[in-house]
């Protein structure tokens, strides 16, 4: 709570958070992201550039593509918005894992700025923030309830239908799966139909 604001813990939970799985290594910066050295020198020690930690393999990318073109919601009258970020970090040796760059949209241009650590302090947390908030929707709806309630819900019914209750296989599943079908169909009934939270 007392670190929430601070770029070493917006690394710390990239990787100790609930979906790491999102962090990959970025040997070469994507063509819609143009980040030149310059403008991430200052968060790198002075004998060392961008370039060179790329191909050191310093340099991660949370790349939040699938969110791209999501139609945002209006609530209470008021158009709501969605970003599709892509976060670029670095593996400082003394800060550990640091965002250096953030950018909201997966097309750059002119209109689209990229977000530095040296830019306002109020203008560089709400970009970390709405990095956060790409990674909630990511987690909640693809690597929690696709992932794992919706996936498992198949080896539910198969074991279900296909194995006797006497079965060792059944017997080491059923105490896992016991609650499964009950609350994919409240998932399905409250979380995602057209008048669920999400829509909502």
């Amino acid at each position: 709570m007392d670190h929430w604001k601070e770029d070493w813990f917006f690394g710390y939970q990239c990787l100790n958070g609930c979906n790491p799985r999102m962090i990959k290594k970025c040997l070469k910066l994507p063509e819609n992201f143009p980040v030149t050295t310059d403008m991430v020198q200052s968060s790198m020690p002075a004998k060392t550039n961008l370039d060179n930690e790329l191909k050191a393999g310093n340099i991660y990318l949370l790349d939040y593509a699938i969110m791209d073109g999501i139609p945002a919601n209006t609530i209470k009258g008021k158009p709501q918005y969605i970003a599709a970020p892509l976060c670029l970090l670095y593996q400082h040796p003394d800060e550990g894992l640091i965002p250096i760059a953030i950018q909201l949209h997966q097309t750059s241009s002119l209109e689209v700025p990229i977000f530095l650590p040296k830019d306002p302090p109020h203008a560089w947390l709400l970009a970390k923030m709405w990095v956060r908030h790409s990674e909630f929707q990511v987690f909640q709806l693809l690597s929690h309830l696709l992932r794992t309630h919706l996936v498992i819900e198949v080896f539910c019914v198969a074991t279900l239908r296909q194995m006797p209750t006497v079965h060792p296989i059944y017997k080491l599943l059923a105490p896992h799966l016991r609650y499964t079908l009950e609350i994919n169909c409240r998932g399905r009934t409250q979380l995602i139909s057209p008048n669920g939270i999400f829509k909502r």
